[in-house]
């Protein structure tokens, strides 16, 4: 079982907050914020703010070890609903190793010459 500790808003903008697009804030209200204990994994809940259903994502680091969305979902009812979902994806999402939360587009000269 992975442990899930719950994230602060200031640390969650200290790991992960250059992930937001204005467009998304317009239309989404963060609620909560959690990570694996090592940090390795992020994940945070939301409230649609047109609809009122509630959302949540997780994030994996890329090849450039940067937060990215690596699993979603949306249209639930609850937050209740949302975070024990979250929470069992985010154990799913941990046992897979680094590697599967890559995403191929990290192809500018800079990381191949000293990451790849």
């Amino acid at each position: 079982m992975v442990e899930i500790k719950e994230l602060s808003i200031r640390r969650f903008e200290a790991l992960a907050g250059y992930i937001r697009r204005l467009e998304i804030v317009l239309c989404i209200e963060e609620i909560e914020w959690f990570a694996t204990l090592d940090e390795r994994l992020v994940g945070m809940l939301a409230r649609d703010r047109i609809d009122s259903d509630f959302s949540w994502v997780i994030l994996g680091r890329d090849e450039r070890l940067r937060f990215r969305a690596i699993d979603l979902n949306s249209s639930l009812p609850s937050p209740d609903a949302a975070r024990q979902q979250l929470f069992e994806r985010m154990e799913e999402q941990y046992e897979k190793p680094d590697e599967a939360y890559h995403q191929g587009d990290a192809t500018d000269r800079f990381f191949h010459a000293y990451c790849g």
